[in-house]
């Protein structure tokens, strides 16, 4: 067989075409380099967009304007507020934030609200006047009296609170609580104001009184409550639940689980073992 010798220009065109597609790929892994940076600057400005609560500028002259310095932490205007490091309350009746106005967003980012264990009447957050709160990402622990306590139009989220001299938390109407847990709270466990309301994807753990107490219109689904000192559920009227798990609550699994008034089961719900415990 006879060989053919490449052309001289074929392999210079060859070397070109390689050092391109080099030269292609490098620029696209520097456009993707650039692509991660700009994702890694925008989630930082957006982290860096929320207001900083923490325990320097707490204890301080204040952590922003209104915030006069020194607890509780307080929130005057509309936006976004992100603790930057744990917040320990010193006795019993110290709140470490206060809200008095609407549109409040406060992402605990992990942080906790840290109060000394005894019953006083500090909070954790506690909103007095306004709406449209939002609470997540925390944990309140050993507050006073109830660690989460808000108005109108709040919402819970991804947060753990326990140990408190009061109820764990409280909303009034129109609250949701989510993907929450709560435990040994020294009153009852999570207090959804209603009218409407919602409690879902969440548990209560050794609650003194009632683990999750409704009023009016409110749902309870899919969460799970155990070990309360009285029922799992009460309700004053027109409440409905479904999908929980609700044992060893009112001193034991065969005691009713659920009040006979004010909640309707919508089934799926495992309440105890006595023939009364789910009505």
């Amino acid at each position: 067989m006879l060989g053919i010798s490449p052309n001289k220009g074929d392999i210079v065109d060859t070397i070109r075409v390689n050092r391109s597609k080099i030269g292609s790929l490098r620029h696209t892994r520097v456009g993707l380099a650039l692509l991660a940076l700009s994702i890694s600057t925008l989630a930082a400005s957006a982290n860096e967009g929320a207001i900083e609560i923490n325990q320097v500028c707490a204890s301080l002259g204040g952590c922003f304007s209104g915030d006069l310095g020194g607890f509780p932490v307080t929130i005057t205007n509309a936006g976004s507020y992100r603790l930057t490091s744990d917040l320990s309350l010193s006795t019993a009746d110290t709140t470490g934030i206060r809200i008095t106005g609407d549109d409040v967003s406060i992402d605990l980012a992990g942080f906790t609200i840290q109060g000394p264990g005894t019953v006083g009447t500090g909070r954790g957050i506690e909103h007095f006047t306004g709406s449209r709160v939002r609470i997540r990402n925390g944990s309140i622990v050993g507050t006073g009296s109830t660690g989460i306590s808000l108005r109108v139009v709040a919402t819970v989220t991804n947060m753990f609170v326990s140990d408190t001299g009061g109820s764990c938390i409280s909303t009034s109407n129109a609250g949701m609580i989510r993907n929450s847990r709560v435990l040994r709270c020294g009153n009852s466990g999570i207090v959804p104001g209603g009218s409407p309301g919602l409690v879902l994807d969440s548990t209560v753990i050794d609650a003194v009184s009632i683990g999750i107490e409704a009023f009016v219109s409110v749902g309870v689904h899919r969460n799970v409550v155990r070990g309360s000192g009285l029922e799992a559920l009460d309700g004053s009227f027109n409440n409905a639940y479904s999908n929980n798990i609700l044992v060893e609550n009112n001193g034991g699994s065969s005691n009713p689980q659920v009040t006979t008034s004010g909640m309707v089961n919508l089934e799926g719900n495992l309440c105890g073992t006595g023939p009364a415990a789910c009505p």
